[in-house]
């Protein structure tokens, strides 16, 4: 992939010695910070997922009211996330109304792996050698 090239020749003069330094930076490109931006967004919206599955976990393990509005939204967004794996275990329930709530534990475990697969997988797609730094010296003595 592409990278930022910058070239810098310098030249010392002495009454006995000539010096001459070229120096190469490789730095990366624009795009792979773009690429680091958008891992970074992907880790910040599975922290998001993660946060919201934990609370519906919590919040049905606690055996909290669906009638109130906070339970009602946590519920309300996070069921959307965990419909892929219900009726895929059985969630057990305890007197008091409580519930394990297992589809939330699997989906727990699920979106962090999709998101760490989706940022390799772009990272093998898109990203660079990295960054390199070559000097090249050469000293000469000056002949009379």
């Amino acid at each position: 992939m592409s990278t930022e090239r910058r070239e810098r020749v310098q030249v010392f003069r002495d009454e006995d010695l000539q010096q001459r330094q070229e120096v190469v930076e490789r730095k990366p490109s624009t795009q792979r910070v773009v690429l680091s931006r958008v891992s970074q967004f992907i880790w910040l919206i599975t922290a998001g997922i993660v946060i919201l599955l934990a609370f519906r976990f919590v919040l049905m393990l606690l055996a909290a009211n669906p009638a109130n509005a906070f339970a009602s939204i946590i519920y309300g967004i996070s069921d959307v996330l965990v419909g892929p794996f219900v009726g895929l275990l059985n969630s057990p329930a305890f007197t008091g109304g409580s519930i394990v709530d297992v589809p939330s534990l699997v989906a727990l475990v699920v979106y962090p792996l999709l998101a760490w697969a989706l940022v390799q997988l772009l990272h093998i797609l898109f990203a660079d050698s990295g960054g390199m730094r070559r000097v090249k010296t050469v000293r000469r003595e000056k002949l009379d």
